[in-house]
Formats: C-alpha cells, structure tokens, sequence
C-alpha cells in the first residue's frame, strides 16, 4: 500500500510541479520561456500575493515532497531487499517480468 501511495505522491508532484510554475510566473505577468525555443505570453494575471503562494507551493512540491518521496522509495526497495529478501529489487532494476 505504500508503495500505491508513494507512487501517486511521485505521480501528483509531476502533474502538479509545471502548473504551480506556469500559474506562477504568469501571475507576475511575465511570458513563460518553453526551453529557450519560444516564450508563451502570460494568460492569467492573479496577483502578486497569489504569485507568492504558488511560488511557495512550486518550491515545496520541487524540492522537499520529491525528497521525500525519492527517500521513501529507496528505503522501501533496500527494505525488501536486504530485510524481507524479495526480488522487488532486482523486478525494479530490471523491468516488470510477471505481467
């Protein structure tokens, strides 16, 4: 079950980490670049204390909620294989096998 959870935190974060920015920055009224190809003009103008929030918002699901997550999921693939001596493990490193 925490595996389901982990993996729909992970999920949620990479979903949720490019709109928090795209709100963001257009909410300060600025064009958003598009890896230095092109810039999209900003569409939606929220506010400066908005801004702030989802600035805050895009920090955190950046940096601490994806640590976390990572740690967790590496403490649980080294807990089955070193404790529970499954082959969760090596079906991770290697691919699913068993569908």
């Amino acid at each position: 079950m925490l595996a389901r959870v982990v993996h729909l935190v992970i999920y949620t974060i990479v979903i949720a980490q490019p709109i928090f920015g795209i709100l963001m920055v257009t909410s300060h009224d600025q064009s958003i670049p598009f890896f230095g190809l092109f810039s999209i003009p900003a569409f939606i103008t929220l506010g400066e204390q908005v801004g702030a929030t989802l600035g805050t918002a895009h920090a955190f699901t950046g940096w601490w909620l994806v640590l976390i997550a990572l740690g967790v999921h590496i403490g649980g693939s080294l807990y089955h294989h070193f404790v529970r001596k499954d082959d969760v493990l090596k079906r991770m490193w290697r691919g699913r096998t068993d569908t």
